[in-house]
């Protein structure tokens, strides 16, 4: 890899929200959604995964909460990864809620992690741990539009 992607590389690492697992390194975005209902919760993860091309994987649905993956997908890579040498990209979505209190309720505080894999070529691998500030604004925007919807459909008890 050339020197200049390196670097190129190592400023956006450090820009991003990552956590460092001794050889295993990993690019995770993490968001609150806010209060929502288990219910909405149910409903609303698996049309969204549809609605923006994501396959549910597992969801899990308990007393302590609910556990919604999706598979990994590719997209379309954007233009300052792959000025940094990356040639395919693919995320993974998980939303997870607790409830908001210890008694029987449907209220839930929910929250939603985005996984970053890109492809580096000359690496011959998938790499966790490198976004770009275009990927780390998709992420957001994913998250924001979520949040909207599961707002939409907040039930007060």
């Amino acid at each position: 890899m050339s020197p200049v992607v390196l670097v190129m590389a190592a400023v956006v690492i450090s820009a991003c929200g990552s956590t460092n697992n001794g050889s295993e390194r990993e690019y995770t975005y993490r968001s609150s959604l806010g209060t929502t209902t288990e219910m909405d919760l149910q409903i609303k993860v698996p049309r969204y995964f549809t609605r923006i091309s994501f396959t549910l994987y597992r969801d899990v649905i308990t007393l302590d909460g609910t556990y919604f993956e999706s598979e990994w997908q590719e997209r379309n890579l954007f233009d300052d990864e792959s000025e940094m040498g990356i040639s395919q990209a693919r995320n993974k979505i998980v939303v997870t809620s607790r409830p908001l209190t210890a008694q029987a309720t449907s209220q839930q505080r929910a929250f939603i992690e985005i996984y970053n894999q890109v492809y580096l070529e000359e690496e011959g691998e998938w790499v966790r741990n490198l976004c770009s500030p275009q990927t780390e604004e998709y992420f957001r925007v994913l998250s924001r539009d979520f949040r909207e919807e599961l707002d939409s459909g907040v039930r007060h008890n």
